[in-house]
């Protein structure tokens, strides 16, 4: 491989990740500002599901973890206490993007609805870990963010089509 391709590739690379750290904070912070619950519009999922078509899974996974850590230290939100939703979130973003990558062949819309539900379903054994939790508090937080889950794959639907990926080009 060409030395200055390389060079290229590495810089397309770098800026299409700090693009998706630094839009997985800026999005969160415009949903808040527009006075939009977050529990309810899932602002922090959008540039995951959307990275998921652009960003190789090797990056898509540490991203995944990092955003909602990000996040919180620079917004203060998800909230570390006293409901552990920066736990419930970088565990549920885990499982978007890995599930992202399992079904990276597969259409469209499954590529989104399926990693989306799979992290909400899945973070329900998690509530064991924290007595304080119920499953009444889980199925809250699971009907309530349905307008999201909504909205998230309206978007990414929206990115994708417009801005089509090229195949073998990812991050």
């Amino acid at each position: 491989m060409d030395k200055a391709f390389a060079l290229k590739r590495t810089g397309v690379r770098a800026l299409t990740l700090s693009s998706v750290l630094a839009l997985s904070v800026a999005f969160p912070v415009l949903i808040h500002a527009l006075g939009l619950s977050g529990q309810l519009f899932l602002p922090i999922f959008t540039v995951l599901m959307v990275g998921s078509f652009y960003i190789s899974s090797r990056f898509l996974i540490p991203a995944a973890l990092v955003i909602p850590a990000l996040n919180t230290l620079l917004t203060g939100m998800p909230a570390v206490s006293p409901v552990p939703m920066l736990q419930f979130l970088t565990l549920e973003m885990a499982v978007v993007a890995l599930t992202a990558r399992v079904l990276r062949k597969k259409a469209l819309v499954l590529r989104l609805v399926l990693p989306l539900c799979a992290g909400r379903l899945l973070s329900l054994p998690f509530i064991a870990l924290f007595p304080a939790l119920s499953a009444g508090w889980w199925a809250e937080r699971f009907f309530a963010g349905w307008p999201g889950i909504v909205l998230n794959i309206a978007l990414a639907c929206g990115i994708v089509i417009l801005f089509p990926p090229e195949p073998g080009t990812k991050a």
